[in-house]
């Protein structure tokens, strides 16, 4: 997920979010050489993403979750 345009604090706080409200496991990538943020979303935590948002995803971008 990228989350190019906001700063550390809140890349942190969604990364929370994520995780506490929708059991994702997530980690913080920092891209250099911009510093930019990026958050990823695990393997073991693909699932759950697809279980959340197959519903409200159209049908040409069933790619991005792997179907």
């Amino acid at each position: 997920m990228a989350a190019n345009c906001f700063k550390l604090k809140e890349v942190e706080f969604l990364v929370e979010i994520l995780q506490s409200k929708f059991g994702l496991n997530c980690t913080i990538q920092t891209l250099k050489p911009s510093g930019n943020h990026n958050i990823y979303i695990k393997g073991s935590s693909v699932s759950t993403l697809r279980e959340l948002v197959l519903p409200h995803l159209h049908t040409s971008m069933y790619y991005k979750l792997g179907l």
